[in-house]
């Protein structure tokens, strides 16, 4: 897994699992190796925040190891797989940390905006499962106004 590699965070080299012990990159040799897992911390530049997307995007989609690979070396002949891989791997295990009133108000606002949405297309059932979703919302949550007394 890509979470074994450790990553310069100076020139972005993944040392790879050759160099566990490593303290310094064998490539440009700074005292730069982190975890893989970690350089999500490493800043990118706009070009490596763009292919982090894009990987994330295609772990998402459900693409294996393998396939996610190639296409990086296809779309990004000098990118690094394993680093983006590790990086996109740990921004996912990053959103883990979530604010749960975030996330349920997240879900309460999308359910009425796809009802109103379900309104103007005539899709009065998709309006229906609209509504009693929000319901669902309501009995297992508590109101903020309950929980301040």
């Amino acid at each position: 897994m890509p979470n074994a590699h450790k990553i310069c965070s100076a020139c972005k080299h993944d040392a790879g699992e050759k160099h566990p012990h490593a303290k310094k990159c064998p490539k440009c040799g700074a005292a730069a190796l982190v975890p893989a897992a970690e350089l999500a911390a490493v800043r990118l530049s706009p070009e490596q925040a763009a292919q982090l997307q894009q990987v994330h995007s295609w772990v998402l989609d459900g693409h294996d190891e393998h396939h996610i690979r190639e296409a990086i070396l296809t779309e990004w002949p000098d990118a690094d797989p394993p680093a983006i891989l590790a990086a996109a791997v740990d921004r996912i295990a990053a959103s883990s940390n979530f604010d749960e009133a975030l996330i349920l108000g997240f879900c309460l606002e999308s359910t009425r905006h796809l009802y109103q949405k379900m309104l103007a297309i005539g899709d009065f059932s998709g309006a229906l499962k609209a509504i009693q979703q929000l319901h669902k919302f309501a009995s297992t949550s508590r109101p903020l106004a309950a929980e301040q007394e």
